[in-house]
């Protein structure tokens, strides 16, 4: 691990302490920093996008590994001092955005197509997920880490407590992969929460928006009433649910968390 006696130093000189407000949990583990760089493999030619660098620790891994460019997108002020010193430091393009990265538009800061490699908030993990899951037209890859629980709800299986509406678009954009776990004491201050590594690939052909969009509707559809029979839930996107579901043979007494992602893209097909 990285002298907690040096984290303090650096934070006591810039004035910093972690903010609620912006779940803040500082990386604080050097092998967990190069376990999540090397997770990258072959970076040559790619544009890496770091969301909420704070300190920078994985930014500097990021850097030392073979990128055609890396941007960084940090709403907090008090970090752009540290980012910006390691921007005079290094010869790599490197661009640094002070903003919310819930409001940014990646196209617009990036050129070309880009990879998302994150210690994600914990306050904001899925919504940013949920926000780049609609943008796959220019993702290659990401890998992020966020608390355990949100982890394991893109990852859970059908007819799982943890099955749902975030599964479901997840798996029905991207091949999902689990890295690696790690433990509170890996950072500073130590969150109460396990967290995960996940990587997601998007599938190929690309899901096209109007697909995601009609796949998101259902989801909320179902969900939104999950212990309801879908015969019912659905009634909002379908106008006959009963003899709709027959046809394209889906049992409508089935509830949200027994569909499929399959049975979900047929679902898609029949609004």
């Amino acid at each position: 691990m990285f002298e907690i006696t040096e984290l303090n130093k650096l934070l006591k000189a810039h004035q910093i302490s972690p903010t609620k407000r912006f779940g803040q949990n500082f990386l604080i583990n050097a092998n967990i920093v190069g376990k999540i760089a090397r997770s990258l493999g072959n970076t040559t030619n790619r544009n890496i996008l770091e969301i909420g660098p704070g300190l920078g620790v994985l930014t500097i891994s990021l850097l030392q590994k073979d990128i055609n460019s890396l941007t960084v997108v940090e709403v907090d002020r008090k970090f752009i001092p540290i980012l910006e010193e390691i921007k005079a430091n290094t010869s790599k393009a490197f661009h640094l955005v002070n903003a919310d990265a819930l409001k940014v538009v990646e196209e617009e800061i990036i050129s070309g197509n880009y990879t998302i490699v994150s210690n994600l908030p914990y306050n904001i993990g899925s919504l940013l997920l949920v926000k780049w899951l609609k943008k796959m037209d220019f993702v290659d890859e990401i890998i992020i880490m966020l608390q355990k629980e949100v982890a394991d709800r893109v990852l859970a299986e059908v007819a799982t407590a943890e099955y749902g509406r975030l599964s479901v678009l997840a798996q029905y954009i991207c091949h999902c992969e689990k890295l690696f776990d790690v433990e509170p004491e890996n950072f500073f201050p130590a969150p109460k929460v396990y967290s995960s590594v996940i990587k997601l690939v998007p599938k190929t052909p690309k899901i096209e928006l109007a697909r995601i969009e009609n796949i998101e509707k259902a989801c909320k559809a179902a969900f939104n009433l999950r212990r309801k029979k879908i015969k019912t839930s659905l009634k909002p996107i379908l106008s006959n649910p009963e003899e709709e579901l027959m046809k394209i043979g889906i049992d409508f007494n089935k509830r949200a968390e027994e569909l499929t992602v399959d049975e979900f893209d047929k679902i898609s097909y029949i609004m």
